[in-house]
C-alpha cells in the first residue's frame, strides 16, 4: 500500500513539473467520481439490507458536500419503507423541484401517496411521466394499479389492454387484468350445503341446511339476497335474508343484516348492523351488534374484531357479548387465511369458543343457549378456476354441548359453488 501510494505521489509531482496540469485534473475528478460513487453505492447495499438509518447517515454525508438526486431519491425511499411518508415526501420535492422529470424521484413520489391511500397523487406523478413517455411499462402498470385501488376498474382494465399491446409478455400486467375482469363481474350466484352429524350415541339425526343466495355490486357496495332451507328434529322451514356492505369513504363501510323466518329453530327476525375502519398498516377494526328475536324469547349481541394483513395473511380476533337476566355470554373466534393469486384463492382456519349469533347452523333458540360451552376447528379451501365458478370447501369438528344431552361431538361439513356473471 506504502508503495502504491508513493509512486502515486511521484507521478503527480512528475505531473505538476512537466506541466501536465490537465491530465492531473481530470485523474482527480475521475478519482472523485469513482470514491463518490462507492459510498452511494454502500449506501444502497445497508438500504437492500435493511439498515435504513445507516444508510441515511452516509447519504447525510454525501449531501453535505453536494447535492447528489440520486442520494436524495435514496434517503427518500428509506423514509417511505420505514412509513415516514412526510419525511419522504421533502426529498423527493428537494429533486424535483430541480428536475421535474427526476423518473426514480417520480416513481418515490408516486410510490409514497399509494401506499399513503392518497391516490389522486400518486396518479398525478405518474401522468407526469406518461405524458413525456406515454409507453413507460413500469408506469403504465403503476398507473392501472392505482386507478384499481380507486375503484376505477373499468379504466384500470383499459390501461392494462394498452399496456399488454405493446407488452404482451408481461405476466404482471396479464394476472392484474384477470383480477379486475373479476371485480367487473359485478353479480354472482352462490349455492351452499351444509350437513350436521352427531355422534351416535346422541340421539340426534343429522341436520341439513341449503342457502341459495344472490348477490350484486351496487354503487354503494355489495347487496345479497339469500334463502335459506333447513331441516333439524324432522323439522324443515325457510329462512329469507338480505345482507348489505354499504361503501361509506376509503377507510369506513359497514356491514347490514335483516332476517325473517317462521319456524322455531331460526329466529323470528333477525338484525345485524357493524361498522368497519380501515387504519394505517394494514389493520382494520370494527364494532356492531346482532339482535335475535325468537317467539319465546329475544337477545341482543355486541360483536367486535380486530384484524391485519401480514403478506399474503389475514388474520383475525372477534369477540362476541351477550348480556342477559342470567348472566353475561361470552365466545370467541380466530380466523386465519393464506391468499394466493387473488381473494378468490385461499386456504383458512377458524378456531371458535362458544356459541355466536352468526353461526346459522348453531342451535341458539334463546339466550340461556349461547351459555353453551362449544369449541370447534374449521379448515377452509376457495379455488376460482375458469375465471368464473369458484367452490367452497370446509370441515369443521365441534365438541359441543346440547341442553339434556351433555357433550356432543359433530361433525359438519359445507360445500358451496359460486358463478359469476
Amino acid at each position: 500500500m506504502a508503495n502504491r501510494e508513493n509512486r502515486a505521489l511521484n507521478y503527480i509531482s512528475t505531473c505538476i513539473r512537466t506541466g501536465s496540469s490537465l491530465i492531473l485534473l481530470v485523474l482527480l475528478m475521475i478519482t472523485g467520481l469513482s470514491a463518490k460513487a462507492q459510498t452511494y453505492r454502500e449506501a444502497k447495499d445497508l438500504a437492500s439490507k435493511g439498515q435504513h438509518e445507516a444508510a441515511r447517515d452516509l447519504c447525510r454525508k454525501i449531501l453535505a458536500k453536494e447535492f447528489d438526486t440520486d442520494v436524495a431519491t435514496l434517503m427518500a425511499r428509506t423514509y417511505a419503507w420505514d412509513g415516514k411518508y412526510d419525511s419522504t415526501r421533502i426529498w423527493t420535492s428537494k429533486v424535483l423541484n430541480q428536475y421535474p422529470d427526476h423518473w426514480d424521484a417520480l416513481d418515490a413520489a408516486s410510490d409514497v401517496e399509494y401506499w399513503d391511500g392518497k391516490y389522486q397523487a400518486a396518479l398525478n406523478f405518474c401522468d407526469v411521466v406518461l405524458t413525456g413517455n406515454a409507453a413507460d411499462e413500469h408506469f403504465m402498470l403503476k398507473k392501472s394499479k392505482i386507478l384499481h385501488a380507486m375503484g376505477q376498474s373499468d379504466l384500470a382494465a383499459v390501461q392494462l389492454e394498452t399496456l399488454l399491446k405493446t407488452y404482451p409478455q408481461n405476466a404482471e400486467a396479464r394476472n392484474d387484468l384477470e383480477v379486475i375482469r373479476m371485480d367487473l363481474r359485478k353479480n354472482w350466484i352462490r349455492l351452499d350445503y351444509y350437513l350436521d352429524y352427531f355422534e351416535n350415541s346422541s340421539g340426534i339425526d343429522p341436520w341439513h341446511m341449503t342457502s341459495l343466495s344472490y348477490g350484486r355490486k351496487t354503487a354503494i357496495g355489495p347487496v345479497i339476497a339469500r334463502v335459506n332451507w333447513a331441516q333439524r328434529y324432522g323439522i324443515q322451514g325457510l329462512q329469507y335474508e338480505l345482507d348489505a356492505y354499504p361503501t361509506i369513504n376509503k377507510n369506513n363501510y359497514g356491514y347490514l343484516n335483516f332476517g325473517y323466518s317462521d319456524v322455531s329453530f331460526f329466529p323470528t327476525y333477525r338484525y345485524g348492523a357493524e361498522w368497519y375502519h380501515k387504519f394505517p398498516k394494514n389493520f382494520e377494526a370494527s364494532l356492531g351488534m346482532r339482535a335475535l328475536y325468537f317467539k319465546t324469547d329475544q337477545y341482543y349481541t355486541i360483536t367486535g374484531s380486530v384484524g391485519k394483513y401480514i403478506g399474503n395473511y389475514w388474520l383475525s380476533l372477534r369477540a362476541y357479548v351477550t348480556p342477559d337476566s342470567t348472566g353475561t355470554y361470552v365466545s370467541g373466534q380466530f380466523q386465519a387465511r393464506r391468499y394466493f393469486s387473488d381473494a378468490q384463492n385461499y386456504i383458512g382456519l377458524k378456531l371458535n369458543y362458544g356459541v355466536s349469533p352468526d353461526e346459522r347452523n348453531r342451535y341458539s333458540q334463546s339466550a340461556t343457549y349461547l351459555g353453551l360451552q362449544s369449541q370447534s376447528i374449521r379448515l377452509e379451501y376457495n379455488h376460482l378456476f375458469n375465471k368464473v365458478w369458484s367452490t367452497y370447501l370446509a370441515p369443521t369438528y365441534t365438541h359441543q354441548e346440547f341442553p339434556y344431552k351433555g357433550y356432543v361431538n359433530t361433525y359438519s361439513l359445507e360445500v358451496g359453488i359460486i358463478r359469476y356473471f
